[in-house]
């Protein structure tokens, strides 16, 4: 159902907070529920004193799941987090779920409920987005696992054999579910169409229901009292409502979309906290550098979100002000966490060349916006390059400010240039250039090609001599800076003649091309990305 809710865009919608809060509301209320099956088993006994006390262990048990999750459980994970190990986290997120798993099996409850509250317990802690993308790859395949298992307790003959029982009984139970989900929404006044869409999307027979089966079976009890054919019903019943649910979620939808036809509103804003970013910088890594340049864009008008590991950096970055997204940059939930898909630019800092490269390879398969990197060590222009950075920032080439003034260039925000560099342009020394030299240019010298940046802002040449350049050009064997032909020195030329360096390409704002001196050979680069004019002053 979450799944089918996040698709459709709705996790934020009425019928999307409603239906989480049922199910989560459903999941707590089989804690009771497992205590009490029991109860009722033929060698249960007890009579309504073991009712009252199977509710009372209950109860206890998410008493005292709520007050670990509030008190013990956050400063736990704060002091993990500090760290900065995502495997140790990983691993205590881990022994926290078993944990829990343990002890409420103990108590009488479920593995598998223990398993969901310790959930609860973490969701609690301000590194609950942290957590969620450790442990995501794990959730994928355990769900994976838990549907493949419904379907190999199917057995496809009884279904064929009783099949007007199953779709009875799956028309039951879609109808109970349907009806009394719709009256306990209806009190809060968000209109019987919401009410009856929210029905309608939980009408499946819901996982833990499994875990129901498992303790009735256990002391005797089946569905309808069928013994075997009553738990292949209920096998039946669920796959079926399984395969029906994205069916049951359309209807739902068109149901609440009448509702707003015949009431015509504006959209419900979402919840205080909950509006999602929009047109905003996303900074991965808390340190110096990020501050100043979030420090620097806010006061330009622009929004920023961080991203970082460090739980004291996180708590700075939040007292200035800056909204922080827990967690590892380098997992898809933390930066969509962060709004990815909608920002303007993606911003890396603080990190090693090689962290920053996995973290850039996973921020250009989520967006298309320009993505600049300053590694907090040499860095490394081949592996930046494949990973579709448009910009390095080399801390041993460039100033701390420099980070700043680039970003303020590609966003468009940058100050004017300084009078002495007004009327000339200047070559853009975060560029990363990564020129695609094709195989079939003419021009066997390709190989000699690999990703630079440009050593220099200016035609070093031409400023000794006092010379003014025409046009600019890069060396792409080592980012040497010289100026064209049409230049009186001709200085890239007269590099090339120096060093056997064979290709160069245009430093010019928005120019993608490479010219061999060699065989007279220009490729243009049409996979490299466009460079805006406001680069032209760096």
């Amino acid at each position: 159902m979450l799944k089918l809710v996040s698709d459709a865009g709705e996790t934020n919608s009425v019928r999307g907070r409603l239906a989480l809060a049922v199910l989560i509301f459903q999941d707590l209320a089989v804690v009771a529920m497992v205590l009490v099956v029991p109860v009722l088993g033929t060698g249960g006994g007890g009579g309504p004193l073991e009712l009252v006390r199977a509710l009372g262990v209950a109860v206890l048990v998410i008493a005292v799941v709520l007050v670990v999750a509030r008190r013990v459980m956050p400063p736990l994970l704060e002091r993990v987090a500090a760290l900065c190990s995502p495997e140790v986290f990983l691993l205590t997120v881990l022994a926290i779920c078993l944990g829990t798993a343990v002890l409420t099996a103990l108590a009488g409850v479920s593995v598998s409920l223990g398993a969901f509250l310790a959930g609860l317990i973490v969701s609690e802690s301000r590194q609950s987005t942290h957590a969620l993308a450790e442990v995501l790859p794990l959730q994928i395949m355990f769900s994976a696992v838990f549907f493949v298992s419904v379907g190999m307790l199917l057995d496809v003959g009884f279904l064929l054999a009783n099949l007007p029982l199953v779709l009875g009984a799956a028309a039951l139970v879609l109808l109970v579910k349907t009806v009394t989900t719709t009256l306990a929404l209806l009190p809060l006044r968000v209109g019987w169409r919401s009410a009856a869409s929210t029905g309608l999307l939980l009408g499946q027979v819901g996982e833990f229901s499994f875990v129901l089966l498992t303790a009735g079976v256990a002391v005797g009890l089946s569905p309808a009292a069928l013994g075997e054919d009553g738990a292949q019903v209920f096998v039946a019943t669920t796959v079926l409502l399984m395969i029906a649910t994205p069916l049951l979620a359309v209807a739902g939808r068109r149901l609440a979309a009448g509702e707003r036809r015949r009431v015509p509103a504006a959209p419900e804003p979402a919840p205080p906290g909950e509006e999602a970013p929009r047109d905003h910088a996303v900074l991965v890594g808390h340190g110096d550098a990020s501050v100043a340049l979030a420090v620097e864009l806010r006061a330009r008008g622009v929004d920023v979100v961080m991203t970082t590991l460090n739980p004291e950096g996180a708590v700075e970055a939040e007292a200035a002000g800056i909204p922080v997204v827990r967690g590892d940059a380098r997992h898809v939930h933390v930066l969509t966490e962060a709004g990815i898909t909608a920002a303007r630019i993606v911003v890396i800092a603080e990190d090693t060349s090689e962290d920053a490269a996995r973290a850039a390879a996973v921020a250009r398969s989520l967006t298309a916006a320009p993505v600049v990197v300053r590694p907090n060590d040499a860095a490394d222009l081949e592996e930046l390059a494949a990973t579709g950075v448009d910009h390095v920032v080399d801390p041993g080439l460039a100033t701390r400010a420099r980070l700043v003034r680039t970003v303020l260039e590609r966003l468009g925000v940058a100050p004017a240039p300084l009078p002495a560099q007004a009327d000339r342009t200047w070559a853009d020394t975060t560029r990363l250039l990564d020129v695609r030299w094709p195989a079939d240019a003419g021009c066997p010298h390709g190989p000699a090609v690999r990703p630079v940046l440009a050593q220099s802002g200016a035609c070093l040449a031409c400023l000794r001599a006092g010379e003014t350049w025409v046009h600019l050009r890069v060396c792409l064997s080592c980012g040497h800076v010289g100026c064209c032909d049409s230049s009186p020195g001709r200085h890239a030329r007269a590099h090339h003649e120096e060093t056997d360096h064979p290709i160069a390409a245009s430093a010019e704002p928005g120019e993608r091309w490479a010219y061999c001196f060699l065989d007279d050979v220009t490729v243009t680069d049409r996979d490299a990305p466009d460079v805006p004019a406001a680069a032209a002053g760096s």
